[in-house]
């Protein structure tokens, strides 16, 4: 047996070796969950990507590939929770999280472990969330996952638009916008489906854990072999170029700078992360003024000083805001 022979005889039985490890640890880890949770109205089916084209938000053309076709960057389907006491030794302080409180239920989902995934399918008190993160905008998001009026699951679609990641739907395979929660392509675009958005914070885990001391922690031991000790975009995160096109060309602020959007009615408007503290800031949105506000525990809401109704905004990059948003005002201190 010639040297090219053995050398191609040890790489076979090394790959071998480590899919076999995998697909054990993959096992094992299944084998540890709890049973698939009984849920009222709750469907998950084994779809393709629509190729419904009729109501269409964005023609299908426009979008663009990001990786090799759906489940390429894998979701997380109930995955398990630790608490804070094991989370300190492998979360530092200025690590951000993904905070959402629920139905009187606290958790966090490091940043570092949601940028694999892209999407948390979970579930509190048998109501189903999505949790999303599109680490090429910035852009975090909790919906409640219900189309055609069922629970489901949702998955990575492996395409951008914007530059944000696009989601399918595992009951009926239609195409969703990360940041917006809107049915883009397929039946559910045609019915002009929108998800129901719940308020997060994009915080750091000091900020976080010491506003819910009992908060449950995405663990680690998600069933994957990555290193979920490195955050895998930090170095796109330094600088203005982006990975897939957008077209805005709002250069009022760098691209990549943190702002919160808000939308009431059909203005929008986009606030600075820098200038957003606990001291109330007051502005007027079209006819409605407001305060702004960042909470104890990093979530940033908007009040209506007359109507008291409170209002959800969302963290993105500038960039990735005004695309889907050209007409967005910008709040500028005087």
């Amino acid at each position: 047996m010639n040297a090219k022979r053995i050398i191609i005889l040890y790489v076979t039985l090394f790959v071998s070796i480590i899919t076999l490890a995998i697909a054990w640890q993959l096992n094992s880890y299944v084998a540890g969950l709890p049973p698939e949770p009984k849920i009222a109205n709750y469907q998950v089916n084994k779809v393709t990507l629509t190729d419904q084209t009729e109501g269409a938000l964005i023609k299908p053309e426009n979008l663009v590939p990001s990786c090799a076709g759906p489940d390429c960057i894998v979701a997380l389907n109930l995955p398990r929770f630790e608490p804070v006491s094991t989370t300190n030794t492998w979360l530092s302080d200025e690590e951000r999280v993904i905070g959402l409180v629920f139905e009187g239920v606290a958790k966090a989902y490091p940043e570092k472990i949601i940028s694999r995934h892209i999407i948390i399918n979970d579930l509190i008190h048998q109501q189903p969330l999505i949790i999303t993160f599109s680490p090429l905008t910035s852009s975090a998001n909790v919906y409640q996952p219900v189309v055609n009026k069922m629970n489901t699951q949702f998955g990575v679609s492996g395409l951008t638009y914007q530059s944000d990641i696009i989601m399918y739907d595992r009951l009926q395979g239609n195409l969703w916008q990360q940041l917006t929660g809107r049915a883009i392509v397929g039946p559910a675009a045609q019915a002009q489906e929108v998800l129901t958005r719940l308020p997060l914070s994009l915080t750091t885990w000091s900020i976080w854990k010491q506003a819910h001391p009992d908060t449950q922690v995405l663990s680690k031991k998600t069933g994957f072999v990555y290193d979920y000790n490195q955050l895998i975009y930090q170095d796109y995160q330094k600088n203005d170029e982006l990975r897939f096109k957008a077209t805005s060309t709002n250069k009022i602020l760098s691209a990549k700078s943190l702002v919160y959007g808000l939308q009431i009615g059909s203005v929008t408007k986009a606030y600075p992360e820098t200038i957003i503290t606990a001291k109330p800031l007051t502005d007027r949105l079209d006819t409605n003024t407001i305060t702004i506000e960042r909470q104890t525990d990093g979530t940033v809401i908007a009040t209506d000083i007359k109507t008291k109704e409170i209002y959800q905004l969302l963290p993105s990059y500038w960039f990735a805001w005004s695309a889907f948003y050209p007409q967005t005002l910008l709040y500028q201190p005087r």
